[in-house]
C-alpha cells in the first residue's frame, strides 16, 4: 500500500487543511476533517486504536482486509 506525502509550505501561511477520507473499495467519501499537518493526521487515523466511533470501526475493518483509507485534500486555507 502506498503512503502519499503532501508537500505543504511551512511558512506559517497554512492554517487549515480540509481533507476527506475515502473508502478504497467503494471510492465513497466516509469522513471529512481539518488539520494543519496532513501526513501526521493520516498516520494518526490509521494507527489509532479502535474506539466506539463509526470512523474508527470503518478504518479497523479496512485494515483487517489489508486496506487503508485514501486521503484527499479538499482545500487549503489561511488564517482568514
Amino acid at each position: 500500500m502506498d503512503i502519499f506525502l503532501y508537500i505543504i509550505p511551512m511558512d506559517g501561511s497554512i492554517k487549515n487543511i480540509i481533507y476527506c477520507l475515502i473508502d478504497p473499495i467503494t471510492k465513497q467519501v466516509r469522513y471529512i476533517g481539518k488539520t494543519n499537518n496532513i501526513n501526521k493526521r493520516l498516520a494518526n487515523h490509521i494507527q489509532r486504536k479502535q474506539n466506539k466511533t463509526y470512523k474508527s470501526w470503518w478504518i479497523y475493518s479496512l485494515k483487517k482486509k489489508g486496506f487503508k483509507p485514501i486521503i484527499e485534500i479538499l482545500d487549503i486555507v489561511g488564517e482568514d
